[in-house]
């Protein structure tokens, strides 16, 4: 098992990543519970994929059916009315401040149970098992949890660090290709920021994420968790630096609520990427050279990026809707080349809506 520490303002904790990573850190789940009451919400579609494996880790924890909440892990249900019914059940069944929350899904399970647990009894801990790629390398590293609302992506939500988070490399290799695909966007975006040899080495090693070779897995998420990590440590509550973590993410939110959640998280990321890098050329902020070969490493992926026409005139209201703007200006993070990132700039609408055009034709959307 790999280690790596986590240290936030708030706290330290550890991310703990190997195979079988569930039931080889009973003990230590153990350890972080000492006296309180666990209760568990995991994603009901994994668990029928891995009934056997978490049934055995609830087994060893003495969790029973009454502390077990079933989640239905889609985009629709990162409600208030959804975050009701978690704290409904919560409080029906006895628990208090007493309680050791388990997540266990992958992003949106996270964010969900995350925020209740932020918000249950004013607060209690809770250990995060993510179980996608996704979550694996962003939504499960630094804090942030929260639900949807009207027709914003996590614009209700809450800084709170889990406990620990233990990534089971054996929960990927349930995951269809579109799932695989999420995780990447994320990783691309983390080399783009901070790795040129991370960019190397994924653009050599792409196929192999989808045969689930689970060293180059392994490595993967243990750099983007590093790498998370080192920025979560400067800037916890995204202040500042921590915004460049939003790379792709402006054009991202908007277009999967346009797109009405057909075209999944870390695929409008990558769309989103695509876009940012366009306006970076036309800003002249980035060599042309430099983009020829940066767009080399989505080759692999186009095909695998499927959404519908865009409808333009939708989009700026939406991206006016991010949560990351100010005084009504649409804020990006843009690149002048790998590791060289420049935050809040402010892009007229009409190189935004160019730039998400010649991002259509790359991905040859009809």
């Amino acid at each position: 098992m790999k280690e790596i520490e986590i240290n936030a303002s708030s706290g330290t904790y550890k991310v703990v990543i190997g195979a079988n990573g569930v039931l080889r850190n009973v003990e230590f789940v153990r350890q972080l519970q000492g006296s309180k009451r666990l209760f568990t919400i995991v994603d009901g579609k994994l668990f029928d994929y891995h009934k056997q494996k978490l049934e055995d880790f609830f087994f060893q924890l003495n969790i029973s059916e009454k502390d077990l909440f079933k989640f239905q892990a889609k985009e629709g249900n990162k409600t208030f009315a959804k975050l009701m019914e978690i704290l409904k059940s919560l409080i029906d069944r006895g628990f208090g401040r007493d309680t050791l929350i388990l997540a266990i899904g992958g992003g949106i399970t996270g964010d969900v149970v995350g925020f209740a647990s932020a918000v249950f009894m004013r607060g209690v801990p809770y250990i995060n098992f993510p179980t996608t790629l996704l979550a694996d390398v962003d939504s499960s590293i630094g804090g942030k949890t929260g639900i949807n609302f009207y027709e914003g992506k996590n614009l209700i939500g809450a800084f709170h660090q889990p406990k620990a988070v233990i990534i089971d490399l054996d929960f990927l290799h349930s995951l269809p290709k579109e799932e695989l695909l999420c995780g990447l966007g994320e990783i691309i975006k983390y080399a783009f920021l901070f790795s040129e040899d991370l960019f190397l080495f994924l653009k050599r090693n792409i196929k192999a994420v989808f045969d689930l070779k689970t060293e180059i897995l392994k490595r993967l998420i243990v750099d983007s968790v590093r790498l998370k990590a080192s920025v979560v440590k400067k800037d916890e509550k995204e202040s500042g630096y921590r915004k460049i973590l939003n790379l792709g993410h402006t054009i991202a939110h908007a277009l999967e609520i346009e797109q009405n959640h057909g075209i999944k998280h870390g695929a409008a990321v990558i769309f989103g990427i695509v876009a940012s890098l366009f306006i970076s050329e036309e800003l002249g902020l980035i060599k042309k050279n430099y983009l020829n070969d940066y767009f080399s490493i989505f080759e692999e992926l186009k095909s695998l990026i499927k959404l519908s026409k865009i409808k333009h005139n939708e989009l700026i209201p939406l991206l006016l809707k991010d949560k990351k703007n100010r005084g009504q200006k649409i804020k990006f993070v843009l690149l002048r080349k790998i590791s060289d990132v420049i935050i809040d700039v402010d892009v007229p609408n009409e190189i935004i809506l160019n730039s998400v055009r010649k991002a259509e034709e790359f991905f040859n959307v009809k």
